[in-house]
């Protein structure tokens, strides 16, 4: 059930589709660059496949991955929470209006302190649009770090990246280092399809 946080005067205050003991999911007034289609239907399990394939990745230099190795890809969202946060996020967005987005904060419960995941996505027919606005990797970054990891606009370091059901299909587009748009409708018959065979 949705009730309302308190917000700045003019802009209407978010509203509060879910919260619980280590998730958060709201709707909110919509960033002047995105441009949603709301109210929008999506399956439960494309949205837990939308979220169990965002990773982030290392953009190493050449040199670096030569003498060290490639690091592997890190999950977003762990893998027992994609199915309850999905949920949650397509309740969102069957709510949402063309002027909100939705917002997602997740932590994890081995977490100690204030460190999470955040990111906000928004639909618009056949896509949906993920940005990862803070991420926690599940590692202690030091007691003078900043909780979760404030992530940079300039591209430098890490990336966002979505691995789909299958390798055939190309279901996303990096539009910033952190932001990524993915086409549900394919990502749904991909699914399909791999579940009749």
């Amino acid at each position: 059930a949705g009730s309302s946080l308190s917000s700045c005067a003019g802009a209407p205050p978010p509203i509060l589709v879910h919260e619980g003991a280590y998730d958060v999911v709201m709707l909110e007034p919509r960033s002047r660059e995105a441009q949603p289609r709301h109210p929008v239907t999506i399956e439960p399990g494309v949205m837990a496949a939308v979220l169990h394939g965002l990773y982030m990745e290392q953009d190493d230099r050449l040199l670096q991955r030569l003498l060290s190795g490639r690091t592997p890809p890190v999950a977003v969202f762990p893998d027992d929470q994609s199915v309850a946060v999905a949920r949650y996020l397509v309740q969102a967005l069957a709510q949402a209006t063309s002027a909100q987005q939705v917002s997602v904060r997740f932590k994890a419960p081995k977490s100690q302190g204030e460190e999470s995941t955040q990111g906000v996505l928004y639909c618009a027919s056949p896509y949906l649009y993920f940005t990862l606005q803070q991420f926690d990797d599940g590692h202690s970054h030091g007691s003078d770090a900043k909780p979760g990891r404030q992530l940079p606009n300039s591209g430098q370091g890490s990336r966002l990246v979505f691995h789909g059901p299958t390798n055939e299909i190309h279901l996303a587009e990096r539009s910033s280092p952190m932001s990524l748009r993915i086409n549900y409708v394919e990502l749904e018959r991909a699914l399909s399809l791999r579940a009749a065979t």
